[in-house]
Parts: structure tokens; C-alpha cells; sequence
């Protein structure tokens, strides 16, 4: 992404890293470190969380950043007749938000990472039983969460997609 684009929509990046940090609270793992905004890198540094933190800190910004971009449109909306200036704010601080909505491939990768963990623990260690349940389990349990994270990435790797999404979604509150 050019430095411009990313300077224009920078509430957006500061927003989806604030929403993993808030993710991090929620599940209790430790922040170590957070850069909301950099033109390098953003990021948010934390302990190892567990599996089902990991995807949690993984998905947060899709669903905070999509409710904060429609909570802030739909002001925006209602703020145009009477305070011009506030509702371009608004409107920018929105679709900058649902743009930057999309969980980052070092984001997906992590989480991916964990459930491998996870599932390779399960099944190479323990009692047998244990090992063939996870063994017979992990397709129904591992292949969705696989496919939710290959859409993540997909979304990320072509900014088209996101700007579809954008227009999804303020048709869909307008």
C-alpha cells in the first residue's frame, strides 16, 4: 500500500490495532507493546495466547472496526444537514475503518500457526484415546477455521476485495 493511501485512511489502522489490543484485555493476554499507527509497521505485542484467544485477537477487527465504520456512517448520515464538517469526519473515520477491517496476513499466520500447535499437541501427545479422538475430530474442527483464515488472507492480499466490502457495506446501511 502507498504511503499516501495509508496516511489517508490512517484512522483505520489505528482503529484495527486498537481492537486487538482491546481483544488482548478481553481474553487476558499480556500486551507487551503496541504501535498504533507507524508508517513501518502498526502492531500490538502480546504473550502467547491460547488457541481460541489467538482467534478471537485474530477476528477482532473485522467485527469492531465493520461496527465502528457503521456506527460512524450512519452519524454521519444524520449529522450532514446540521454539522457539515463533523460528518465528513465522520464519514472518513468509517469507511477507513471498514477498509482496515480485514485481520493482516501476520494476523491469519499466527492464528494459523496456534491451531497447527494445537492440533499437533492433541494428536502426537497423551493417552490414545485422546489422540485418536482429536485424530478423527480435527477435519470438522480444523477445516473451518482453516477456510475463515484463507478468506482473511485473500481479502488482504487484494485491496479490490476490501473495497468491495466498503461498498457492501454502505449500500447495506444506507
Amino acid at each position: 500500500m502507498s504511503k499516501a493511501l495509508y496516511l489517508l485512511l490512517f484512522p483505520g489502522v489505528i482503529l484495527h490495532e486498537f481492537s486487538h489490543y482491546i481483544a488482548c484485555l478481553l481474553v487476558g493476554v499480556k500486551v507487551h507493546k503496541a504501535k498504533f499507527f507507524s508508517f513501518e509497521e502498526a502492531y500490538v505485542k502480546h504473550s502467547m495466547p491460547g488457541l481460541w484467544e489467538s482467534l478471537f485477537i485474530t477476528i477482532s477487527p473485522f467485527f469492531f472496526c465493520n461496527l465502528l465504520g457503521i456506527i460512524f456512517f450512519i452519524e454521519a448520515k444524520n449529522l450532514m444537514n446540521y454539522y457539515f464538517l463533523i460528518s465528513v469526519v465522520y464519514y472518513w473515520i468509517s469507511l477507513s475503518s471498514i477498509y482496515f477491517s480485514f485481520p493482516s496476513d501476520q494476523d491469519a499466520h499466527n492464528s494459523l500457526q496456534i491451531l497447527l500447535d494445537f492440533i499437533k499437541k492433541k494428536v502426537l501427545i497423551g493417552k490414545i484415546f485422546n489422540r485418536i479422538f482429536w485424530l478423527l475430530i480435527s477435519p470438522f474442527f480444523v477445516l473451518p477455521i482453516m477456510i475463515i483464515l484463507a478468506i482473511i488472507l485473500f481479502f488482504n492480499y487484494f485491496s479490490f476485495l476490501r473495497l468491495f466490502w466498503l461498498i457492501f457495506v454502505v449500500v447495506a446501511v444506507s
